[in-house]
């Protein structure tokens, strides 16, 4: 599936806007930090992470099967409602999930795009790593694997020899296809 271009090689289409470039909720956070209890409210805000600075923020109050979030995009202040809902889990408990709010689709994160909040399907996001070339996604592998030894490479206490042998096949393997890779792009280039 290649493709020509300036993106040569990469195989796959980047031209859709990335989830990580916009204003997420992640439920799961609310939950971690205690924010899903009824009559909490508060502000949720994001920065840059590479500057710092303040690039958002919005308040919420929580109901009993609903977040309202407020916020002011254009100076006008808006109330949006978003429902909760809730599944049950195998062993017990429930987990709490946001509904879109456009096609009602139970979900961990909604996306502040197209002056709304929505889930990934609906704003027609895509994650990053779905515009990765295979060169990039053989680092990240690599990168995996390389977290899981000791900073020197080393087998990690408690590791067993089997699996240290895994790994380093593994990191081989990708050692290899990265150099294939490098190959061809140096010979397409004569």
């Amino acid at each position: 599936m290649s493709r020509g271009g300036w993106r040569y090689g990469a195989g796959r289409p980047g031209w859709r806007p990335k989830l990580e470039q916009c204003l997420r909720l992640d439920i799961r956070q609310f939950k971690r930090t205690s924010r899903l209890v009824p009559g909490t409210c508060g502000n949720w805000s994001w920065t840059n992470s590479y500057t710092g600075e303040q690039i958002g923020s919005a308040g919420y109050r929580v109901e009993s099967d609903q977040i309202i979030l407020s916020y002011c995009p254009d100076g006008t202040h808006v109330a949006f409602p978003v429902r909760l809902t809730s599944s049950s889990c195998n062993y017990g408990g429930s987990r709490r999930w946001f509904c879109c709010p456009l096609c009602f689709r139970r979900c961990a994160v909604l996306a502040f795009g197209r002056s709304t909040w929505a889930c990934r399907i609906c704003l027609d996001l895509a994650y990053s790593s779905e515009a990765e070339s295979r060169i990039d996604r053989l680092w990240r592998a690599q990168a995996r694997l390389e977290a899981r030894l000791e900073e020197d490479g080393e087998r990690p206490k408690g590791m067993h020899w089997r699996t240290y042998g895994h790994l380093c096949n593994g990191l081989d393997l990708i050692e290899g296809l990265k150099d294939g890779l490098l190959v061809q792009r140096l010979l397409a280039r004569l």
